[in-house]
């Protein structure tokens, strides 16, 4: 499943919005999956904010339009830690 989000809030501040699912860690960095194409995905760092009814401010990474994959994002996380575990 992929999400993009964009809320305005008040006349002139956005924030963008994203599944808190989305979000994943490695090595203490919060990123995201980005889609690059129909079949590909690059991985974002992100600066989040607080968490807040299942969604996760994003203030720093992503851009508004950009999708980001919510479900599967652990699936990814997994395969891109395995392949990078096998390149040692």
């Amino acid at each position: 499943m992929l999400a993009s989000a964009e809320i305005p809030v008040g006349e002139r501040k956005r924030i963008l919005l994203v599944p808190s699912e989305a979000i994943q860690q490695i090595d203490g960095q919060d990123i995201v999956f980005v889609r690059t194409a129909a079949d590909r995905f690059t991985v974002r760092p992100v600066r989040t904010g607080e968490t807040a009814g299942g969604q996760t401010p994003i203030l720093d990474g992503l851009q508004p339009g950009e999708q980001v994959v919510v479900r599967g994002s652990f699936v990814l996380k997994s395969h891109l830690l395995k392949s990078t575990m096998e390149s040692e």
